[in-house]
Formats: structure tokens, C-alpha cells, sequence
């Protein structure tokens, strides 16, 4: 799990880790996807 500040480069990181793994696309924000992954569980 990556772990920072608002604006501490996540986001720049992983886009560049998928790219040097080949994925083609877009890369959101993992920020992002945890706090939507965790507002679904919470509706749930």
C-alpha cells in the first residue's frame, strides 16, 4: 500500500510503475481508489 500526503507523488509513481510494467491506459489515483472502495463498503 503506498502511503503520503496530498501531493507527495503516489499517483506519479504508480503511473510510471505501470507503465515500465507495459500497462496501456489510464492509472487513477490510488488515493482515490481506496477512499471509493471504502465509501461502496460503507453503503453496503
Amino acid at each position: 500500500m503506498l502511503s503520503g500526503g496530498l501531493g507527495a507523488g503516489k499517483t506519479t509513481f504508480t503511473q510510471a510503475l505501470a507503465a515500465a510494467l507495459g500497462v496501456e491506459g489510464p492509472v487513477t489515483s490510488p488515493t482515490f481508489v481506496l477512499s471509493a472502495s471504502t465509501a461502496m463498503r460503507a453503503r453496503a
